[in-house]
């Protein structure tokens, strides 16, 4: 019977007919179960401080619960969250690309962060959201995001006053380490009075994240060395060999401009 009924549509009205019967037919869960559906299953840690400006990275699992369906490209974004649900003020701090994802498969990876200027000090959950553009059609559009466990401590890091030629902190040869600290995007120096062909040998010894960067300087403030032969949290040495007698500089920085940490610095 109903076979005979599409037919004598199909004859009396044509194929468009038949179509939109068809369509509206179909139910809305129907059409639903043909849709991707991704949401972020995992989501790292993040560390338990940071000062504005700092960088970190989060590693984040997003799978396509869809069992038919692949996702395409998408967007995934992290937000800094004063509670655990993303709303319209939370800021973002990182993104990327998300590759295409195969029905019922997952894709994990890095996402690098920073905490933005004028965050307000205080604990902060890090949000990461599947599909942020909105680009993919999916079964369900309110699964997307995902609370870290922890949070984030965020504080203001205040830099020191020797951040230029002229606020340098005098450094002596053979005297104790002193404490320094970097905060993000600054720098710091340090000056030395030495004698014709005396040379002098500065140590940095720093806290787990910076990978610090040594510049020297002759009295006219002109680049004489730069030395970044390490990685993070690794001792970074650089030499003055002084051809007159004079003022010499030392430049404290970082590879990576949004870290901050400590250090000690010395002189032989």
């Amino acid at each position: 019977m109903r076979a005979t009924l599409l037919r004598r549509v199909v004859r009396r009205a044509g194929v468009a007919a038949l179509a939109a019967i068809l369509v509206m037919t179909v139910s809305p869960s129907a059409l639903a179960r043909g849709k991707a559906d991704l949401v972020v299953t995992a989501i790292s840690d993040p560390p338990s401080t940071r000062v504005v400006g700092e960088g970190f990275t989060e590693n984040v699992t997003i799978k396509n619960r869809s069992r038919k369906r692949r996702a395409p490209a998408s967007t995934l974004t992290l937000y800094l969250s004063s509670d655990a649900t993303k709303d319209a003020g939370d800021p973002a701090i990182g993104t990327t690309t998300v590759a295409p994802i195969r029905p019922r498969k997952s894709v994990s990876g890095p996402v690098h962060a920073d905490i933005p200027g004028g965050t307000a000090n205080g604990p902060y959950f890090v949000i990461a959201c599947a599909d942020s553009g909105n680009t993919v059609r999916e079964k369900n559009e309110t699964n997307n995001c995902t609370p870290s466990a922890v949070t984030t401590t965020v504080g203001t890091c205040v830099a020191g006053l020797n951040d230029t030629f002229a606020t340098a902190t005098t450094l002596t040869a053979g005297s104790a380490a002193t404490n320094g600290g970097l905060c993000p995007g600054s720098a710091d120096f340090y000056k030395m009075t030495l004698g014709t062909n005396q040379s002098v040998t500065v140590t940095v010894t720093p806290s787990p994240e910076p990978d610090i960067v040594l510049t020297s300087y002759d009295a006219g403030q002109n680049q004489l060395n730069q030395v970044d032969n390490n990685f993070r949290g690794q001792q970074e040495m650089i030499t003055i060999s002084a051809g007159a007698a004079g003022i010499y500089y030392v430049q404290v920085s970082q590879f990576d401009p949004d870290t901050a940490g400590s250090y000690t610095i010395a002189a032989q």
